[in-house]
């Protein structure tokens, strides 16, 4: 998993490439949206649950990778 992320003391932009698969595909930029503006020290317990609260809400289904790594990997490219 590797997240691009273009950020002042929030993220203004973010991407995701791995090799995973999510469905419905494109609820890609879902995940991706709700992790705009973000606050740098955010936790990252809490960027997970962010997370998994869009993936619940929106029905997506995630396979070979989880919100926790998501989160994970988002932290250490905000650093």
């Amino acid at each position: 998993l590797r997240v691009k992320v273009d950020y002042d003391s929030v993220p203004n932009d973010v991407k995701k490439t791995a090799d995973f698969f999510l469905h419905p595909e494109e609820s890609v930029e879902e995940i991706e949206k709700s992790l705009i503006g973000i606050a740098k020290d955010t936790q990252q317990d809490v960027i997970a649950k962010k997370i998994k609260e869009v993936v619940a809400s929106k029905g997506i289904i995630l396979v070979g990778v989880t919100e926790d790594v998501i989160a994970k990997v988002l932290k250490e490219a905000m650093k």
